[in-house]
């Protein structure tokens, strides 16, 4: 008998970047899905073919990088789409309205710490990566985790998690990652940030994520290889991960 295809596929490259919050996501669900990696081309030229020669072929309406398929008939990009399309789907958006704003305000502020992270390592300011750094290390990120304390302070004596509930949202899952991935820039950042800390590592004991996160996360460089900073690519290739 033939193995079944799994439901899902996730696809991206061979870093963490946008795509791991959906391995957490689906790993904490006990979700079989294919885990799906197009290798970039080595520097400097970074060339992208494995995917370019693939993505008008793949039913995409908007192709891209990272994509979703749900079956046969949902095919999606946009990684927030993406996330909220499973978080509706496995009912962790919240158990109301107001819960759900909340999320999607706390995925796209999360959001934010990636995309500076991003943008210091591809495109620092007249190509100045060490100044960037001191600065996101000094300022920048320090303001941030410090709105996340805040915002955690406020909450901590009712919820386990960000929003209402004993159960994870995917807002959670994208928080995690995107500090995380701050992390390896900056690996004493929380030292301030108590209720942060805690947080962090209440998410990484949750019992369905804990080996994968001791033993696999780390493995994977969180940026692609043009990148300044965190473009190191462990041997990883796609596969069926259940």
């Amino acid at each position: 008998m033939s193995e079944s295809k799994p439901k899902y596929v996730i696809a991206y490259w061979e870093h963490r970047e946008l795509i791991e919050p959906f391995r957490l996501l689906l790993k904490y669900r006990g979700e079989p899905f294919e885990d799906r990696v197009y290798v970039q081309g080595d520097p400097p030229e970074c060339s992208r073919r494995e995917f370019v020669d693939v993505r008008d072929q793949l039913g995409l309406a908007f192709p891209g990088l990272p994509y979703l398929f749900d079956g046969d008939n949902i095919k999606m990009t946009q990684s927030k789409a993406m996330i909220c399309h499973l978080g509706f789907k496995f009912g962790m958006m919240g158990s109301n309205m107001i819960d759900t704003s909340f999320v999607l305000m706390l995925i796209d502020q999360a959001k934010d710490l990636r995309s500076e992270l991003s943008r210091i390592c591809y495109y620092p300011t007249q190509g100045d990566f060490e100044g960037e750094k001191r600065t996101f290390i000094k300022v920048y990120l320090p303001g941030q985790l410090h709105q996340w304390e805040c915002f955690l302070a406020e909450r901590i004596h009712n919820n386990r998690w960000l929003v209402a509930g004993n159960e994870p949202t995917v807002a959670d899952f994208v928080l995690f990652e995107y500090v995380d991935q701050c992390l390896v820039l900056a690996p004493s950042a929380l030292s301030d940030f108590p209720l942060l800390m805690s947080y962090m590592q209440q998410f990484r004991q949750i019992p369905a994520l804990a080996i994968y996160l001791k033993e696999e996360h780390h493995r994977r460089p969180i940026n692609g290889k043009m990148a300044r900073f965190g473009n190191t690519v462990v041997e990883y290739r796609s596969k069926t991960n259940c």
